[in-house]
């Protein structure tokens, strides 16, 4: 619309033109001081409405920010008119991304709390949810869109190692249990995310199946191989962690516990300069491993 009216006012007079051209402008700025108001009030919205409505007006702001460019190239915008627009949809757009970010991770940590605990579909809906979201974004093929869902994948394996070395401490949670529910997991993560990323679904690092093969090679041997791929893919595991994860085994001699430690204490610092660092920020509190683990014993 913008291209036809200019061009039209062009054809007429030059000074027809460069009117339209200001009138433009100025609704364009106009529109987008009234949409900053909008932006606030969505701003103090959480859960899933919070999501949706955050993820839509990151989705806008990809429209406005392709239709300001539109507008300089047809129009006389100054430089200093253009680096504030700039400046302003990347400031909102910074802020409501975010603000959908922190949402993400709220919903995501309140469904996973008692996940291993207990037999809801909370999880399973919240994952759901986010990927008809990110189903109904319209700029799919955007780096932003690419760059969402990879952010939000790294929001739900943190958040769900950070409880699975949780529950694995409670001696209420069989770990029979805990390991059917993370292949069921497993199996529902990679799908939505293969669908929702396809086809670089395959770039984002599969946690759950690195700890899901260490938890179930059939024997010592094939744990140690296991432990060299999960170092190499996360080398912000730390020794809590992998003591964490051995308990989930359970049925592990002290001797292979040790050799196994022994490994992580060879490995992990060859390849501490690796860039995923998904375990960095997951915390086992204090005393919660029982197991001596020095190679004393």
């Amino acid at each position: 619309m913008l291209t036809e009216k200019t061009k039209a006012a062009q054809h007429i007079s030059e000074n027809l033109r460069e009117k339209v051209e200001a009138v433009c402008l100025e609704e364009y700025l106009s529109f987008l001081g009234s949409y900053e108001n909008k932006v606030r009030s969505v701003l103090q919205n959480d859960g899933f409405h919070g999501i949706s409505s955050s993820l839509q007006i990151i989705e806008n702001f990809s429209i406005l920010r392709t239709i300001w460019y539109k507008l300089t190239y047809l129009c006389s915008a100054s430089t200093d008119q253009n680096a504030k627009m700039k400046r302003f949809i990347d400031r909102m757009e910074d802020e409501i991304t975010e603000h959908f970010l922190k949402t993400v991770t709220s919903e995501v940590k309140g469904v996973l709390k008692n996940h291993f605990q207990k037999s809801d579909r909370g999880f399973g809906h919240i994952l759901g949810f986010l990927k008809q979201s990110f189903l109904m974004f319209k700029k799919e093929k955007t780096d932003k869109y690419q760059a969402l869902v990879k952010s939000v994948n790294n929001i739900i394996t943190n958040e769900y190692m950070q409880a699975l070395l949780t529950a694995s401490r409670k001696l209420s949670v069989q770990r029979r249990q805990i390991v059917s529910k993370m292949e069921e997991d497993h199996r529902m993560l990679h799908t939505i995310f293969k669908e929702c990323l396809s086809p670089t679904a395959g770039a984002l690092k599969d946690h759950i199946k690195a700890v899901l093969e260490l938890i179930q090679a059939p024997d010592a041997e094939g744990m140690k191989i296991a432990l060299i791929s999960v170092l190499r893919q996360f080398p912000g595991l730390r020794e809590e962690h992998l003591n964490t994860v051995l308990d989930i085994k359970g049925s592990l001699h002290q001797e292979d516990r040790v050799a196994l430690l022994k490994i992580f204490h060879d490995n992990c610092r060859k390849i501490e300069t690796e860039s995923n660092l998904l375990f960095e920020d997951i915390e086992v509190k204090p005393g919660m491993c029982k197991r001596c683990c020095c190679f004393c014993c």
